[in-house]
């Protein structure tokens, strides 16, 4: 869990980060020029969905869930331990309502000459935001700790109310979130079975890499084996060589040695009397 993040002007409060998500460290780096009352704590978190389409950006999944169960389970516990002193924020819903803000924690925004520049938080890719609502809504953990992170959040939103007795609202409403659900589900399916597409793209050439270095590797043996043939016959024909200039030789000298002269008459002899 990250360690509370004092604040300038009210040394005895602090803010607290559970997550280090551009929207969280923008809120941070707001209420830094900010004052409330004495001993207050501010807990401060991503909106799930948001944080967790973050994570997946740049993390595998197999990380991306523990590290956001992780985060939320830290702001519950610092929000439970002290509730009459402690405010859980979500950082999104903060940004959104800075005078909710401010009339919840009363506070005194300090004016300054050049107010320090603050850049918007960048949303992730939609289809990440997709893809992480929908590894929430089909965790029953994760959907649980979602609802438990609402639900103990200091609520800025207002939430209008609802008609009981416009029932076709309500139907539409549900209709167009079934809509929307509906999308959202073909979407991840359609992503998913890109995914597996591509993989299996994947796995094809990979195949055909090994195949392929299989016959390179096969075809250099063969012409190592027959470069090694080549220089066993020209090895053979170099000894050949050698042997026919060393009969050449030994014949030369036996034609110029002293007993060959000395017996040439009878030779001629020989050839004479031979019939």
């Amino acid at each position: 869990m990250p360690s509370p993040i004092p604040v300038t002007p009210a040394p005895s409060s602090s803010v607290i980060c559970a997550d280090d998500s551009p929207a969280t460290e923008t809120l941070r780096l707001a209420l830094s020029q900010s004052a409330w009352p004495e001993g207050l704590r501010l807990v401060l978190i991503g909106q799930p969905v948001v944080t967790l389409a973050a994570l997946l950006a740049r993390t595998p999944v197999q990380t991306a869930l523990p590290t956001l169960i992780a985060s939320a389970e830290a702001a519950l516990t610092d929000r439970r331990a002290d509730r009459a002193n402690t405010h859980l924020l979500i950082a999104q819903e903060a940004l959104a309502h800075p005078q909710a803000l401010a009339a919840l924690l009363g506070l005194g925004i300090q004016p300054v000459p050049q107010p320090l520049p603050l850049p918007a938080p960048a949303l992730p890719d939609a289809l990440l935001i997709l893809l992480a609502r929908h590894l929430i809504d089909r965790d029953p953990a994760l959907g649980a700790l979602e609802q438990a992170l609402m639900a103990e959040r200091s609520a800025l939103a207002p939430v209008a109310p609802t008609d009981p007795l416009d029932l076709e609202t309500v139907r539409g409403h549900a209709a167009d979130n079934a809509a929307a659900r509906r999308r959202d589900a073909d979407t991840i399916a359609l992503l998913e079975a890109r995914c597996a597409s591509g993989r299996e793209e994947l796995e094809a050439m990979a195949r055909q890499n090994i195949a392929l270095v299989a016959r390179i590797e096969e075809a250099e043996a063969e012409a190592r084996a027959k470069i090694q043939e080549k220089d066993a016959i020209i090895a053979r024909a170099d000894q050949a060589i050698r042997d026919r200039d060393a009969a050449r030789a030994e014949l030369d000298r036996f034609y110029r040695s002293n007993s060959y002269r000395v017996t040439a008459p009878l030779r001629w002899l020989r050839r004479r009397l031979r019939p």
